[in-house]
């Protein structure tokens, strides 16, 4: 009985994992999808998207467009990214 037990703690981490991972990821591919559709070249999420993703969920992140870069943060919220904060970078440079 323990032996079954064991196996099946092992199993349920190892589940949780997967799930992390999937999840991770949809909140990766939903704000590429959300910034490439709005002409970004490039997206890179500066955020940790490990752990417990419970919304709503702040990320930072930097992208490119017409070759300036962009860095601020937005927030996903019930499966949509809901607000975007992004400043270019010659606001942040005087």
């Amino acid at each position: 009985m323990d032996a079954t037990l064991d196996q099946s703690l092992r199993q349920l981490v190892e589940l949780n994992a997967r799930f992390g991972e999937r999840r991770s990821q949809a909140v990766r591919d939903l704000i590429e999808r959300k910034f490439f559709g709005q002409g970004y070249e490039t997206v890179v999420v500066l955020s940790s998207l490990e752990g417990d993703l419970e919304e709503p969920l702040r990320v930072q992140l930097e992208a490119v467009r017409s070759g300036i870069s962009y860095k601020g943060s937005v927030l996903v919220d019930n499966g949509t990214v809901v607000e975007a904060n992004l400043k270019p970078s010659y606001e942040v440079f005087p």
